[in-house]
């Protein structure tokens, strides 16, 4: 029996044991070189998919999550990681041309799953310890996850058929003609 297929979209220089990593760049422990927004897989043939800094250096990353949708079996599980717009891992990167709060992300992601749990990591300020604690606090005690340097979104319940909850300017003609 062939074991389940699960691939680590954008693995670069994290490849996951268990997983099929792909990426644009041929590097040590890429077995698949592609691109997200074109996968060499079957529809429906992939049980996970895991995709951590991924989505936020794609101008339009519908294009990846479309790719996603289409390859996840309909019991499959979506993981997915991005950084707070506000944080450092988010504002430092040049390339990082999608950056969107956690609201628009749920938004995003609830156009394609039915069910998106997130949960924060880190927190946005890490050279005060009083401030690193209230943040924590306020993240975990208060469940204000926007204060996180980053968030990990895990999506299920693939919905039939997606739908796109935002559009930004820069797509309007691309999505809406």
């Amino acid at each position: 029996m062939r074991e389940p297929l699960r691939l680590n979209l954008g693995s670069g220089n994290a490849p996951l044991d268990g997983y099929v990593n792909v990426d644009l760049r041929q590097r040590e422990g890429v077995e698949v070189v592609a691109d997200a927004t074109a996968l060499p897989f079957e529809d429906g043939a992939v049980v996970e998919v895991n995709a951590s800094s991924l989505l936020e250096h794609f101008e339009d990353p519908y294009g990846v999550l479309d790719e996603v949708h289409r390859v996840l079996s309909a019991e499959g599980v979506f993981t997915m990681r991005v950084p707070s717009p506000w944080s450092q891992a988010g504002l430092l990167d040049p390339t990082h041309v999608f950056l969107a709060d956690l609201k628009l992300w749920r938004e995003i992601l609830s156009g394609y799953f039915a069910r998106v749990a997130v949960r924060p990591e880190g927190v946005r300020y890490r050279d005060n310890r009083l401030l690193v604690a209230l943040q924590y606090a306020a993240i975990h005690a208060l469940r204000m996850r926007e204060y996180a340097q980053v968030w990990l979104f895990r999506c299920s319940g693939k919905k039939p058929i997606p739908t796109r909850a935002y559009i930004p300017w820069w797509l309007e003609e691309k999505y809406l003609g």
